[in-house]
């Protein structure tokens, strides 16, 4: 009795002993497994991390024009996501066929483009905004490659996905109006990509009325389309119908109407011969108390460059001088930067056979870059041609007109001075194909 008292002793000894080693042994594989998670989950966030860093520099770079320097950040970043499968990473693939694309490698730009857009499709549907970005980019991509049928129908997709969720009239829609604009552009078909700017300011104009000042912006954008399209005084109205929203909205005097002033005053300068706009201007600055710091600086802008173009050069250098300090004054604006390079105030480009052709055809840019010397009143001096492509098309044209223009010159501590190596360079349109002649 007494061993089996000694032998049950022992059992219940053995017993004790299993369980607390067991017990030990189950923290034990706590402890391990809670370590491991630890590592794990601070391993991934230094991924992350890693990751996040990738995409700043690639968006940043992308923001710059850098695709080269892009495309590394970007691609390792799709590699490192490859470890993180709960990620969505199509925005980063996107980007990544974005670089592509900026770098003319079209071929896999638009293999992964098109692989996004339906997985998309897929788990969103047809008709998802999300679509829209890939879409659209797939269009400048095409765009780059000028296969502009293609753009057009990547572009257009984009826009009737945005109508759909969006409504016919949403502003949002203006990037896309411009992409199809520059497509329509590519192919020669002038009068629609007219067409498409005059509906993206009527699209405004539907949003939010005729008379609303969240329009104006959209009467400068078409202002300025119609400027690089050699449309001056289509250009004009456009300053003269954001004006009439300004006066009505803010008064006659009211700074707000300073901004289209200016824009009228400078397709003024091309003929010298108008001078309403520069005179209202000028009664305003002169009840400088009523206007702020930047909107009197840019005004000052506006009247020495209308002193250059009549060779009253010290009314000129005064503009020019209140301009850099109150710029500088304004915070807005830095004048050193704003006045670094002289800039061309009244320059009248040579017509090319595209510019007065009434037919639409294709064409396509050509460049010219002349170098020259400007002194401290504005005039340009020793014209020198230095390339174009195509070659000798418009050379003698452009330098002929060169020799008319007037520049702003450098603006320097506030004074005007000379420069000299100055490289201008200018976009003209030619026919890709000669047209036919008309029977």
């Amino acid at each position: 009795m007494k061993w089996t008292s000694l032998y049950a002793l022992h059992i219940l000894r053995s017993i004790v002993v299993a369980l607390t080693l067991g017990v030990l042994t189950g923290h034990a594989q706590e402890s391990t497994q809670q370590l491991n998670l630890d590592a794990h989950t601070e391993r991934s966030a230094d991924q992350q991390s890693y990751i996040d860093s990738l995409r700043l520099a690639r968006d940043n770079l992308v923001a710059a024009g850098d695709f080269e320097a892009a495309l590394s950040p970007a691609e390792i970043a799709l590699s490192e996501l490859e470890a993180l499968p709960d990620i969505d990473a199509n925005r980063d693939k996107v980007m990544f066929a974005h670089i592509l694309g900026e770098l003319q490698r079209l071929d896999e730009a638009e293999t992964i483009f098109l692989d996004v857009i339906e997985s998309l499709q897929g788990s969103e549907g047809q008709f998802s905004n999300t679509l829209i970005m890939p879409m659209q980019l797939l269009g400048r991509s095409y765009v780059k490659a000028r296969r502009f049928p293609q753009a057009i129908a990547a572009f257009s997709q984009a826009r009737t996905i945005s109508q759909r969720n969006d409504g016919l009239f949403n502003v949002e829609q203006a990037g896309l109006i411009d992409d199809l604009t520059t497509a329509y552009l590519g192919i020669g078909d002038t009068v629609t990509a007219r067409e498409l700017q005059t509906e993206r300011l009527e699209t405004a104009q539907r949003r939010f009325g005729i008379d609303d000042e969240r329009v104006i912006p959209f009467h400068y954008h078409l202002a300025d389309y119609y400027e690089r399209s050699r449309l001056q005084q289509n250009a004009r109205q456009q300053y003269a119908d954001a004006l009439a929203i300004a006066e009505a909205q803010f008064g006659e005097h009211d700074p707000a109407v300073l901004e289209p002033l200016r824009g009228m005053a400078k397709i003024d300068l091309l003929s010298g011969t108008r001078k309403s706009a520069l005179e209202r201007i000028a009664a305003i600055v002169a009840e400088s108390s009523l206007v702020d710091k930047y909107e009197l600086g840019m005004s000052h802008v506006t009247l020495g460059d209308w002193a250059i173009v009549r060779e009253e050069h010290d009314e000129a250098a005064t503009h020019y001088a209140l301009a850099y300090d109150l710029l500088a004054e304004s915070g807005r604006v830095d004048p050193e930067s704003f006045f670094a390079d002289p800039a061309a105030i009244r320059f009248i480009a040579p017509m090319t056979p595209v510019d007065r052709g009434s037919r639409s055809l294709p064409y396509a840019w050509g460049t010219i870059t002349l170098e020259f010397s400007v002194d401290e009143n504005g005039a340009v001096t020793e014209i020198t041609g230095i390339g174009s492509a195509p070659s000798d098309m418009v050379d003698a044209a452009y330098v002929q007109r060169m020799t008319e223009a007037y520049m702003r010159p450098v603006i320097a501590d506030g004074k005007p001075v000379a420069t000299d190596g100055v490289l201008f360079t200018h976009f003209f349109r030619y026919y890709s194909e000669e047209p036919e002649e008309d029977e």
